[in-house]
């Protein structure tokens, strides 16, 4: 939100940003431009304003012009514009911005009204509000007649407004408060009368009415001397009132205004973003609202200190709320306690207003009207906390504009109309450690950052297991962070470790748990709450959960719902659902509690059939050569999952599921059901191949390699050293490569497998090519394709004669490659296999490139490229950019040169194969070096 500012110095601020105005003529243009804002101020105005008693200035139209642009320009991020209207400059504040002298004005408007009605409490607080909006004298440091005159202006309302708040004051009882401030201010205003009479009054219901009586002395001497003139009719009556010692004189202080605002949340810290939010609503002037009260809709799951941030919000705002503030705990999850109904919720908002009980209505209805009737006018803040239902919080809804309202639930209350919705998340990191260290103690977490990090991530950067762990340490000052770590890492015990009591983590999952299981169709829901607690991913797809639980997907869907509807899931995509860590515990004590192991075991591996047959149909889109083999693990079983039309919706999926994929490998390494996990290794890892981290690779590869190894399967174990040999010569393991494809050529030839000895012999190819043994490579490439042509393979011999090409560029034959690599795209041109494809083309360009024929070269990257991305194969994608950009640099197009380098460092900064700080290096270098990773795949 942009903020002006006049009332003082010049200052422009966006949200809690100063901005800076550069130089005092462009500042003299925007202040007359805030002064007249909304009206049209003409050229010859601003340049007598600008430069104010100059001569000899040089085209000051045209100086006031670059001004006005300059401030355009600044002014435009803010949302605010100067534009020339017939006569003039016009400056638009924008939507939603705010000029401090409107607010000023709108204050003082607000505390008058409510003068005027009796209301002296509210109208002291609006004049209070306007005062502490100045900053100093108006737009000081700038001059000129039009600042001048504005400032004279303002300065005799600021003047006003002042003596106005002390009215209030004396009204409402603040007798001696005003006392020294009146004092102060008689010395720099002498020939005020109102203040004079105003501090006579104060010391007369001080009870030193001598002292009333000699102000006014002072006061006839001061106008005597000053102005040679007697005090006015208004000051010799109130002398006289004093003298005869006037009853009416005496103060009748009015009720206070209710001000019910629990008391603020000590240590609160983090969550700026929402009360930024918040208070851009909160605090926005009746005036620029709409003509209904702001309602705040807060919701989200137990624990994420949705109360806290609504109590800290709202005595942030309280000032702008001057009629009051209620408060009313609702009991929508409170345990123990049935939700508040509606009807005592209005009786105690109405008492708070003052209605007696006598006039409080026998109903609901009755009683929101009333409660409509008695807020029309004021401004109140409500804060309705815990709240069950949009039921239950419609008919405490106020009716006034002036008047805002913020409601805190855990289900998201859809049905409460014109409500601003804002769900609560887990804290961030450095917000979750600094609450740990506001209630621990800063040196405990200073001390041990890494530690104090570690507890934050355990307690699920949850508020109130945040709380509760800091509240533990603040009492335990023997327990370092580590120790305290340790405690939380045991999963079996965490939730334990974070419950105090009555407080804390179990007790508030368990208020939505017991509601859910409460109701007649919660049994499908809370069964499949606890299934889901015993898989270990973070985020898990309807189809997913539908083979878990064994049911129908619309009835799981209905499940899921209810789920969400609970706050025990949420939703992070379309038909994708998240657990929170600490919650997933929970789930899992429910499991243990009501499901017998077999069913878990069961519901599980129901899961994991779900990923295989998912798996395999993306494998084949991926690599379409495996259609004719007959594929690793057990048989497939029917599976409502994902169709796939066409390889992007294959990357979709993978990007989708990647967190997933290894851990349902990993979970089910666990199983007594080894054929499972070798079909889902197998499966993943070809998915994973094409856009998973390394380290992913070699963990899906030992498992499927140690499930096939304790199985005696073969066929299983040469595949999975086939993988692992990938995964590390990715990592340019190349000795722990070869000895992998060793072993896995000799399970093929005991198999009698010529298509296994194949793949194998020119896979080690590759490996020996990265080991600079080009002979050895040859040979293997020689052999594979003796065998190959045996077999009439197409697809195989394409890939071997590809392999044979990139090893003729190597060795410096790039006119023998080319002729290699043709005769390969020959023999796949009729094939499915797009990314063989492309890996060919790519190689087209780079013997291309060593010929000289650089055009040629570009052409080939370009189509190879086209090829490669339909494949979703991350890393040749990465390779291929690359190259191009060589290419690109040495035909002197620089600029494509640089856009090719920038999207292949983001690839591999995305497959975390470079750091970051690999990444600035290169992007920095004009002239860099090939990254490793795609160096030692050349």
């Amino acid at each position: 939100m942009a903020h002006f500012g006049i009332l003082g110095p010049l200052r422009v601020c966006h949200d809690d940003d100063e901005i800076r105005i550069p130089g005092v003529r462009p500042a003299t243009v925007l202040a007359v431009l805030l002064v007249r804002q909304g009206a049209a101020v003409p050229m010859d105005v601003l340049i007598r304003e600008v430069f104010d008693g100059e001569e000899d200035v040089r085209d000051p139209r045209k100086q006031v012009q670059i001004h006005v642009t300059r401030l355009r320009k600044l002014l435009q991020p803010l949302g605010a514009g100067i534009e020339w209207r017939g006569a003039g400059y016009v400056l638009a504040l924008g939507s939603g911005a705010l000029l401090d002298a409107h607010e000023f004005e709108r204050l003082r408007d607000s505390g008058q009204a409510a003068a005027r009605s009796g209301r002296m409490l509210a109208a002291a607080g609006d004049f209070r509000a306007a005062s502490a909006l100045w900053r100093g004298p108006v737009l000081a440091g700038l001059h000129g007649p039009v600042i001048s005159a504005a400032a004279a202006r303002l300065e005799e309302t600021r003047q006003d407004v002042v003596e106005d708040r002390i009215d209030a004051d004396l009204a409402v009882g603040r007798h001696r408060e005003v006392v020294p401030e009146l004092k102060g201010l008689l010395a720099e205003y002498p020939l005020r009368e109102r203040l004079h009479g105003q501090l006579m009054l104060a010391l007369y219901r001080s009870e030193r009415p001598s002292d009333a009586l000699g102000a006014y002395e002072e006061a006839r001497r001061r106008l005597a001397a000053e102005l040679g003139a007697d005090p006015g009719p208004a000051l010799r009556r109130l002398h006289e009132r004093i003298l005869r010692q006037d009853p009416d004189l005496a103060a009748t202080p009015e009720e206070p205004p209710p001000a019910e605002l629990p008391m603020d949340v000590r240590a609160f810290v983090g969550r700026r973003d929402q009360l930024r939010h918040l208070a851009a609503r909160l605090h926005r002037p009746p005036g620029e609202r709409p003509g209904e009260p702001v309602v705040l809709a807060i919701d989200g799951p137990g624990g994420l200190g949705k109360s806290a941030l609504a109590i800290h919000a709202a005595h942030r705002a309280a000032p702008h709320y001057p009629d009051g503030q209620l408060y009313v705990a609702l009991h929508g999850a409170t345990p123990g306690m049935e939700p508040l109904p509606p009807y005592e919720a209005l009786c105690r908002l109405l008492r708070a207003l003052g209605v007696s009980d006598e006039r409080l209505p026998k109903n609901t209805d009755e009683a929101a009207a009333l409660l409509r009737t008695v807020t029309s006018r004021r401004r109140l803040l409500f804060l309705l906390d815990n709240a069950a239902s949009a039921a239950q919080v419609r008919p405490l809804l106020p009716g006034g504009p002036g008047c805002a309202v913020l409601i805190t639930s855990r289900a998201p209350l859809l049905a409460v109309e014109h409500a601003d919705r804002l769900h609560l998340g887990e804290l961030d990191e450095p917000e979750a450690v600094a609450l740990l260290a506001a209630l621990a103690g800063a040196g405990r977490v200073r001390a041990e950052p890494e530690a104090a990090i570690e507890v934050a991530a355990l307690c699920g950067r949850l508020p109130l297991a945040l709380r509760v762990m800091g509240a533990r340490l603040a009492v335990r000052t023997d327990w370092t962070m580590a120790e305290a770590a340790a405690r939380l890492r045991d999963a079996r015990h965490r939730i334990d470790e974070l419950q105090e009591g009555d407080l804390g983590i179990r007790s508030t999952f368990s208020f939505s748990y017991e509601a859910l299981s409460a109701e007649e169709s919660g049994e499908a829901a809370i069964r499949l709450f606890a299934l889901l607690g015993l898989l270990e991913l973070p985020v898990v797809g309807a189809d997913v959960a539908a083979a878990l639980a064994g049911r129908t997907d619309a009835t799981v869907r209905r499940a899921l719902d209810r789920l969400v509807q609970a706050q025990l899931l949420q939703v992070t995509g379309t038909g994708r659902f998240a657990m929170h860590d600490l919650m997933r515990l929970f789930a899992r004590e429910k499991a243990a509690e009501h499901l017998g192991f077999d069913e878990a075991r069961s519901a599980i591996q129901r899961a994991a059939h779900a990923y295989l047959a998912t798996g395999r149909d993306a494998q084949l889109m991926l690599l379409p050569a495996l259609a004719g083999r007959t594929p690793l693990g057990p048989p497939e079983r029917p599976h409502d999952g994902p169709a796939f039309g066409a390889v992007d919706q294959v990357v979709t999926w993978i990007d989708t599921e990647g967190p997933n994929l290894l851990r349902i490998a990993r979970q089910t390494g666990g199983l007594p059901d080894d054929q499972l996990t070798i079909g889902l290794a197998a499966a993943l890892f070809t998915c994973l191949q094409f856009r998973g981290p390394l380290p992913d690779l070699v963990e899906l590869a030992l498992l499927g390699l140690t499930a096939a190894r304790r199985s005696g399967d073969g066929r299983a174990q040469a595949t999975m050293l086939g993988n692992l040999a990938f995964a590390h010569d990715r990592r340019h393991r190349l000795d722990e490569a070869a000895a992998c494809l060793g072993d896995a050529l000799r399970l093929w030839a005991a198999l009698g497998d010529t298509d296994g000895q194949i793949r194998t012999l020119n896979k080690l190819g590759i490996v020996h090519v990265h080991r600079d043994e080009y002979e050895r490579a040859a040979h293997c490439y020689t052999e594979s394709l003796r065998l190959a042509r045996t077999r009439a393979s197409k697809i195989q011999e394409a890939s071997i004669l590809n392999n044979l090409g990139a090893l003729m560029n190597k060795v410096g034959k790039p006119a023998d490659g080319h002729q290699l690599l043709r005769a390969g795209l020959a023999a796949c041109r009729n094939e499915p296999d797009v990314q063989l494809v492309g890996m060919i083309l790519g190689n087209l360009g780079t013997a291309s490139r060593l010929l000289g024929r650089l055009h040629e070269a570009v052409s080939y990257f370009v189509d190879s490229l086209r090829q490669v991305t339909k494949t979703g194969d991350l890393f040749t994608e990465a390779e291929s950019h690359w190259l191009l950009s060589e290419v690109y640099d040495e035909l002197r197009e620089h600029g494509r040169a640089r856009q090719s380098r920038e999207k292949a460092v983001a690839i591999l900064l995305d497959l975390k194969e470079i750091s970051a700080g690999e990444a600035a290096r290169i992007l920095g270098d004009p002239s860099p070096e090939m990254p490793e990773p795609i160096r030692r795949q050349r």
